[in-house]
């Protein structure tokens, strides 16, 4: 019991010290439904500082030459990215478990996250999306769920 209690730690330490090592964390994603077709990409300052983590709105540059916090690579960008990429109102937070989130909120039609695992160092989670504006009466709300996989890289 001892040696797993010492590993466990080992690991958390090794985790948590790994995404001090720079102030700006980067995350290249990919998703399930859209492998090989693109990438969103997203940079996150004090990633190790739940009072101080932000999103890094001066990473990129979009379309009209505008400072933005997301880009994106691939021949199609789904519609409920264009909020989070072109939508100046993104934000990081942490849930109560440490767990990454960013919401989604594109005038109350494509409202959702993306959800990242801090037991496995943010590298996995999910996307989760209710399209509201294109429910039919009726009908239940379409939703568009995926597993996301996310590489980290420091940056200076």
């Amino acid at each position: 019991m001892g040696r797993f209690k010492i590993c466990f730690a080992l690991l958390m330490l090794g985790v948590f010290s790994w995404a001090g090592l720079a102030e700006t964390t980067q995350f290249d994603c990919e998703f399930d439904n859209l492998k090989n077709q693109g990438k969103l990409t997203f940079q996150i300052n004090n990633l190790e500082s739940a009072d101080e983590m932000e999103l890094n709105y001066e990473a990129f540059t979009d379309y009209e030459g505008e400072e933005v916090a997301f880009t994106y690579t691939g021949d199609e960008l789904e519609q409920y990215w264009y909020w989070l990429v072109y939508g100046e109102t993104g934000y990081a937070e942490f849930d109560d478990e440490l767990n990454l989130q960013l919401p989604i909120d594109d005038i109350s039609c494509e409202v959702g996250k993306l959800h990242l695992y801090a037991n496995n160092g943010y590298r996995f989670g999910y996307l989760s999306v209710s399209h509201n504006c294109s429910k039919q009466p009726g009908q239940p709300t379409p939703k568009t769920y995926t597993k996301v996989a996310c590489e980290l890289s420091q940056v200076d």
